[in-house]
């Protein structure tokens, strides 16, 4: 036995009556000499495995700089994950000590460090939320993201994490062009109809020689078909052709011949049809070997009729304030007017003169070219849109390490881009313009204002469909193939996507209990849906929205009933109960079971001894490796009660042609026999786990950060209000919204190394 722990279990005895009010004394007698003697072998301080160095807290202060590993020690000893099972095990009454003590300590002192805000980081708008500001800003919706590249999910796993929300040179590219065709659609231009005379064309109209040639520099506002006319005539009684070349940008368009004799007095016009780019083209007449000397008279250039929509129009009016055609008497003067209004909702602030002066610079320049002015305010618009302010999400730095409230703007951007993915609108801007917003009933009412109106569904789309995992149904996660596209479709994977999200909606709307999400007697349904899972009561859907439905067989209920779920949670056309347990622990309640130990023996066959084996029966057979046996005792009870759903969540009642056993005993005692007694027990053994879990899933995809020990107290007051509220989901967001990370923030420094610890 080593020294350390023969000097615990000595100092033990003789303090054997010290009382666990007193944590220091009873964690330096106590506890640390159960985890020494069962832990030490595996995670000696210094020489810990996988860098799992608890014990290297010797002091019970220690613990508020590394909560999340003891919550984890905790966690593991309550499932029987550890220690592993050919290592040496506490008795269970020393397990369940240590286990209590863990998390009573925990509970107790989340706050003695006081209040902490963290450091949210300036942060680039991500696909979705880029399109919905262009939504909101413009009134246009174009779908833009689907040309951007996908962001990887960082912090709680959420693509709006500031960490992951780069600004890569090819990206600001793609930027750039959208700004143009965001523009170019935003702002309906004049119809173009250019006519270059014979006195305005660059160089000598008459081309009396091959190879001579004459040009107009013609400019296209909009990418579509144009038509380029091109009148010529030769001396009269001139006998032979005429023949040419019509070039744009040097490059040959179309070739034109006929009889000199047919040009007339007026001459004669030959067009062609063609599709130029936005930009300036150089519009080309060059004379053939085979022409006789001839004139170009006129070089006409115009677009043809634009198919404009109605959508344009009103965005059009909506920025520059006049319909379509219209020029203001002053144009620049109205187009600093625009600006005034425009940069406060384009940059989630107010706008400085400064500002708006920089940007109508960009409004001479275009005037210098003699553009029109729905050309000269397009190129400030896409001014705008590149910008940093409006691709960015910037917020001032803190002036010292204190706590500091956001601004009223500020908190604005938050809220409107936690609900909406989006800018705030204009009852939010008015509130923040007027210094209300930090007040908390204004502030309530805010959050209940916003997750009552329909963008709120873009919240619980995102939130759901990124934590469930569920949001690549039909596509990554249980593609659409052939053999099943006559039964399973892409609408059917649609729904299935869909399901979990009007759920979280309807609770987060509703105040529904949080712990729905595990256990309901209800759901959300499309009859297209109820009739692939051949769900009873369907016949009350009548169409293919989404509708409330009651179950009566108790056969599905929360998340683990949903079609989608079991989907991501399956192989193709196989189930797995390992994938499912895992998932339950991992990610609906966030106790992620350890990571299978090097050299872990494979899954075994399906046949042995010529019988043909169930899953069942071959996990059975794995977990008699000593190594396997803690986490699949653990995961494949949950699993297994899982099995009556196929790989797509449709019921069955056999597998293998055999009855499929759904009972199931978790290490803990708990005992369940079917599916709907295996979510209960879940709903009510695990819930506290549960509610930490979603309380800092919610709160990393609020802050679009990651969650670290020092946000502890803020989880814990959280769950501790959610608690005292039915379980409310919709106290959970107004929670985090009034809490102290979401309005205020702080300089983060980086924590210091144990060693130096208290």
């Amino acid at each position: 036995m080593h020294l350390r722990l023969l000097w615990l279990l000595f100092s033990g005895l003789l303090l054997c009556s010290s009382s666990k009010g007193d944590d220091a004394k009873f964690f330096q007698h106590r506890i640390l000499p159960i985890l020494d003697q069962t832990c030490f072998e595996c995670h000696e301080p210094g020489l810990s495995k996988g860098d799992v160095e608890f014990l290297s807290d010797e002091e019970v202060a220690a613990i508020q700089y590394n909560r999340s590993e003891w919550r984890s020690v905790a966690a593991q000893l309550m499932n029987r994950t550890m220690p592993p099972p050919d290592k040496e095990q506490p008795g269970e009454e020393d397990r369940m000590e240590v286990v209590e003590w863990i998390e009573d300590y925990l509970r107790r002192t989340a706050c003695d460090l006081g209040p902490y805000a963290g450091k949210v980081t300036s942060r680039r708008l991500n696909r979705l939320e880029y399109d919905l500001t262009i939504r909101d800003l413009l009134g246009v919706d174009l779908g833009f993201s689907d040309s951007l590249p996908m962001e990887s999910g960082g912090g709680e796993g959420f693509d709006n994490n500031g960490e992951t929300l780069f600004l890569q040179p090819m990206l600001m590219e793609r930027f750039v062009e959208a700004a143009q065709q965001i523009a170019d659609y935003a702002v309906v231009s004049p119809r173009q109809d250019l006519r270059f005379e014979r006195d305005s064309l660059i160089g000598n109209p008459k081309l009396s020689k091959a190879g001579q040639s004459v040009s107009a520099y013609a400019p296209a506002y909009l990418e579509m078909k144009y038509r380029v006319e091109v009148r010529v005539k030769t001396d009269p009684g001139v006998e032979g052709a005429i023949a040419y070349v019509i070039k744009v940008d040097e490059q040959p368009v179309k070739h034109v011949k006929f009889g000199a004799k047919d040009t007339g007095e007026k001459g004669v016009d030959r067009a062609i049809d063609l599709k130029l780019v936005r930009g300036t083209h150089a519009i080309t007449i060059t004379a053939k070997k085979d022409s006789v000397p001839f004139q170009v008279e006129r070089i006409r250039v115009h677009q043809w009729e634009p198919d404009w929509k109605e959508e344009q129009r009103a965005a059009h009016v909506g920025f520059l304030g006049v319909e379509p055609g219209m020029v203001p008497e002053k144009p620049k003067e109205a187009a600093a007017k625009i600006l005034r209004d425009f940069l406060p909702k384009a940059f989630r602030r107010p706008a400085s003169d400064t500002e708006v002066k920089k940007y109508l610079t960009l409004y001479d320049r275009a005037a210098e070219r003699n553009d029109p002015w729905e050309e000269r305010m397009k190129l400030v618009l896409k001014g705008i849109l590149v910008s940093p302010e409006f691709l960015f999400r910037i917020e001032r730095s803190p002036a010292s390490e204190e706590i500091q409230p956001v601004t009223d703007h500020e908190l604005a951007a938050r809220l409107s881009y936690f609900l909406w993915s989006s800018m705030p609108d204009e009852e939010l801007r008015d509130l923040a313009k007027a210094g209300k917003l930090q007040n908390d009933e204004v502030l309530s009412a805010q959050v209940e204002r916003m997750i009552l109106d329909p963008k709120s569904l873009t919240f619980s789309r995102t939130f759901v469909g990124q934590w469930l995992g569920t949001k690549d149904v039909g596509g990554r996660i249980a593609p659409i193939t052939n053999e099943l596209q006559e039964t399973y479709t892409v609408d059917i994977a649609g729904d299935m996507r869909e399901e979990p999200v009007r759920l979280f909606h309807h609770l987060v709307q509703k105040g529904r209990p949080l712990t729905d999400l595990i256990h309901s007697d209800y759901t959300f349904m499309t009859k297209r849906l109820a009739k692939f899972l051949d769900l009873k009561g369907r016949d009350s859907l009548k169409d293919n929205s989404f509708r409330y439905l009651k179950f009566h067989e108790g056969r599905r209920g929360g998340v683990l009933g949903m079609a989608s779920v079991l989907a991501a949670t399956s192989h193709y056309k196989e189930t797995s109960a390992v994938l499912r347990g895992a998932w339950v622990f991992d990610t609906l309640i966030g106790s992620p079971v350890p990571p299978p130990p090097p050299n872990v023996p494979p899954l075994g066959g399906k046949k042995q001894d010529g019988k043909i084996l169930t899953e069942k029966e071959r996990l059975e057979l794995h977990r008699d490796d000593v190594s396997c046996k803690s986490c699949h005792e653990l995961i494949d009870p949950i699993g297994f009660g899982l099995q009556n759903f196929d790989y797509l969540g449709r019921w069955r009642e056999t597998l293998d042609k055999k009855p499929i056993e759904t009972a199931g005993r978790l290490p803990t005692g708990e005992t369940f026999s079917s599916p709907a007694e295996m979510r209960k027990v879940l709903a009510e053994s695990r819930r506290e786990e549960f509610l930490r879990h979603i309380t800092r899933q919610m709160m990393g995809y609020a802050l679009g950060r990651g969650i670290d020990d020092r946000d502890d107290c803020t989880i814990t007051q959280l769950v501790n209000r959610v608690e005292t509220k039915n379980l409310s989901a919709t106290e959970l967001v107004k929670g985090i919204v009034l809490s102290v990370p979401f309005r205020n923030r702080q300089i983060v420094e980086v924590p210091e190394e144990k060693a130096e610890k208290p």
